[in-house]
């Protein structure tokens, strides 16, 4: 299940750092930029929402972490969780198989920012498009969502992430500047 929330400007940041975790309110103290802090909460909050609504759980979870960083629920292996956020928004998938999400701000498309990091299919798809920008940051959060998915992170050649060994869903809101990915196996 996705959840996105599209409004961070009206978070109450107080009543919202009484609601998480100590873990996690030690992470978001560490944060010099108040907009981050924001974001990072309220990501954490989409996660509590998600685990309540799916999964009946109230409590605050506390995080452990596989060797390349993964968070997983410690205790709950059986719930998979990604979380993500950009300047427009934050975004969470809960799922019970692996599951990765990307959320990106839209901004003006770089023809050579595009040509480090697709293949040459990617390249035809975004050039064709009458909005590139758009399709640019398709494939970025599809890319994005996917190594988040498989716990790899970014890595050195994002052209050979083999996207068509998964199943993706995506949300594009342009009227909010944003666009958001999920990933699960295929």
């Amino acid at each position: 299940m996705i959840y996105i929330n599209d409004d961070i400007e009206t978070l109450d940041m107080d009543n919202a750092m009484a609601r998480i975790s100590a873990q996690r309110r030690e992470k978001v103290m560490l944060m010099r930029n108040e907009r981050d802090r924001r974001l990072s909460v309220a990501a954490y909050l989409q996660l509590l929402n998600a685990l309540e609504t799916e999964y009946g759980i109230t409590a605050p979870p506390h995080f452990d972490f596989h060797d390349g960083g993964k968070p997983f629920i410690a205790g709950r292996q059986d719930i998979c969780f990604s979380m993500s956020h950009c300047r427009c928004g934050v975004a969470c998938a809960v799922s019970d198989r692996p599951v990765g999400i990307d959320i990106e701000t839209i901004r003006p498309y770089r023809r050579e920012l595009a040509e480090r990091v697709m293949n040459t299919e990617e390249m035809d798809v975004i050039t064709s498009s009458p909005h590139p920008e758009i399709e640019f940051i398709r494939l970025w959060t599809m890319k994005e969502s996917f190594l988040k998915m498989t716990g790899e992170g970014i890595r050195s050649d994002l052209k050979l992430v083999p996207l068509s060994s998964a199943r993706f869903t995506t949300t594009i809101n342009a009227a909010r500047g944003y666009i958001c990915t999920v990933c699960e196996t295929a």
